[in-house]
């Protein structure tokens, strides 16, 4: 769900005493890659042992082409709830591969830049990881390791066409590039869908943060490549990296303007958030995550007092099913997730509070900035 985990405490972010933290627009990055095993048939025209089969042989290759003493093969099918809704919030492995059954599969060393999917809706579904925005860094990762799986597994290839994938969609170079954004301030001012129309007129895709079908829990979208067929992966990570740049800019633009003209309306909207955060009792994870995002950009735009950046990047990870029940080492139902997740919240933001001062310093500084 979330491509990226809080930084250790040595390694926090530089941060001039006094002024708010870099706002964290573009969260992460990941490219994938959808490959096939010459002569096989796709996994959903395939039989159960057939999968299996692949599993098996392509598992080892993966493990071998990981290079990483800890890789290993995790069958979907011997993966406890827990750890399964933890694996999904991290984006290691899609609910298409969950449901996939008997024969699927993950490759993974325990490192956030790469996993491996075996018997999704490809063979192979190859995803390397890049916090903020570094496409070039995580393609680098995914071709690197494309480039040792090949020579250890045949692919599936046309001269013509390219990597031969189970979607249409995907064939050719069989990459799907992405980005996750954080759009709160274009959903406060009105222009998000303006934004999101734009984006698909120029053929990208606009998904919640779990991908196709999903909701944009806590106001993240994905954005990608639609088409793969004659394009040059350098070239569509070149356009997207632009197209990002430009989103990220708008957003920044939203929050300005807002705040500038809507003061109270943002006030509002994030001091709203914050007191439900800590006073709430019974809180849902999508619910946690939206009221989070609001207080993020309240962080990011200098508004709350003895607010902590790496604080709030540990809990919108840790109000998620899996992640909440990993913390607290046992398995809960949903009404005591909701109530665990709560008490959590009530505990690490009690002392966070919107400081009228702070906002009219935020909204002076910005208007400086425009006179400028």
């Amino acid at each position: 769900m979330l491509l990226h985990e809080p930084l250790e405490a040595g390694d926090k972010r530089a941060q001039p005493k006094g002024q708010p933290p870099e706002p964290q627009i573009i969260v992460s990055s990941r490219v994938r890659l959808a490959r096939n095993l010459r002569g096989e048939r796709f996994p959903d025209w395939a039989s159960e042992q057939e999968r299996v089969d692949v599993l098996r042989r392509v598992g080892a290759a993966a493990v071998q082409a990981a290079e990483h003493p800890d890789a290993k093969v995790i069958p979907i099918a011997q993966v406890d709830g827990v750890r399964m809704e933890t694996m999904l919030e991290r984006s290691l492995i899609s609910r298409d591969l969950v449901d996939r059954g008997a024969g699927a599969g993950v490759v993974y060393a325990g490192v956030r830049s790469l996993s491996v999917m075996i018997n999704e809706e490809d063979h192979i579904r190859i995803q390397a990881f890049s916090p903020g925005l570094a496409l070039s860094r995580a393609w680098e990762i995914a071709d690197a390791f494309d480039t040792r799986l090949e020579k250890l597994v045949p692919y599936a290839f046309s001269d013509r066409l390219g990597y031969l994938t189970a979607c249409p969609s995907n064939i050719g170079t069989g990459m799907r590039a992405s980005v996750m954004v954080h759009l709160p301030g274009l959903r406060v001012s009105g222009e998000l869908e303006a934004v999101i129309r734009g984006l698909e007129r120029l053929r990208f895709t606009v998904r919640g943060i779990g991908g196709e079908g999903s909701a944009a829990s806590g106001h993240r979208f994905q954005i990608s490549n639609q088409g793969t067929l004659g394009l040059e992966e350098r070239a569509v990570i070149a356009s997207l990296e632009r197209v990002a740049v430009e989103v990220a800019r708008h957003e920044g633009l939203a929050r300005k303007r807002a705040l500038r003209d809507m003061p109270v309306v943002v006030k509002d909207c994030v001091a709203r958030a914050l007191a439900i955060l800590q006073h709430a009792h019974l809180i849902q994870a999508d619910e946690a995550l939206d009221y989070l995002s609001a207080v993020r950009m309240g962080v990011e735009m200098g508004m709350i007092q003895d607010a902590d950046p790496d604080r709030l990047e540990m809990l919108e990870l840790m109000v998620q099913p899996g992640h909440l029940q990993n913390y607290v080492k046992e398995e809960l139902d949903p009404e005591q997730r909701d109530m665990r997740r709560a008490d959590m919240l009530r505990e690490r933001l009690n002392l966070w509070t919107v400081n009228e001062w702070l906002v009219r310093k935020a909204r002076k500084r910005l208007i400086v900035r425009d006179k400028k």
